[in-house]
């Protein structure tokens, strides 16, 4: 079973009408315990949940990695609107954000 919060943050994900930016920011939003920023565990978990969510075969560690180093990040921190432009901006993840599940 589903939380009521599960059910929406699934609902806002697979809406083709939203921009994959406010779907992202949306879900950051709502689960991101650090203001404005992106911690190094929920962006690998979010990379993960979107990769299986759309069947992408990609090493979610790299990809972070990458995020951080372009980002400079600190103590494991990326700001979210650079993980967002990252994540829409990266082939795989934003050829299946731009087209339905």
């Amino acid at each position: 079973r589903l939380t009521f919060d599960e059910f929406i943050s699934l609902y806002v994900t697979l809406q083709d009408s939203i921009s994959p930016h406010v779907r992202l920011s949306f879900l950051l939003d709502r689960y991101s315990q650090s203001n404005g920023c992106i911690t190094a565990s929920m962006g690998r978990q979010v990379l993960r949940d979107v990769s299986k969510l759309y069947g992408i075969n990609i090493d979610c560690q790299q990809v972070w990695r990458k995020i951080e180093e372009l980002n400079a990040s600190k103590h494991g921190f990326v700001p979210k609107q650079a993980f967002i432009d990252y994540f829409t901006n990266h082939p795989a993840y934003s050829s299946a954000l731009f087209t339905s599940v």
